[in-house]
């Protein structure tokens, strides 16, 4: 979901604002007649962004796969 920022025009104030797309204008409507949104791209955050390139030991690689072995199956750990 994207962020959009916003800025008051008579205080200079910035705020974000986390919403949906089709909320955007019922969110800026919340704020009152004063806040603009600001043109820029939006800010996305999801799952699955991270490439799986991994920065840590191969110890601790062998730690997580032993609590992944040793775990529930329903377990939605990532294999390293």
């Amino acid at each position: 979901m994207p962020t959009y920022e916003i800025q008051n025009q008579k205080t200079g104030e910035v705020k974000d604002v986390f919403c949906s797309y089709d909320n955007k204008e019922k969110e800026l409507k919340k704020h009152g007649k004063d806040w603009v949104y600001l043109i820029s791209a939006p800010g996305l955050c999801f799952e699955g962004s991270v490439a799986k390139i991994s920065k840590v030991s191969s110890g601790f690689k062998d730690v997580l796969k032993g609590i992944k072995k040793g775990s529930d199956k329903s377990n939605t750990m990532p294999d390293m």
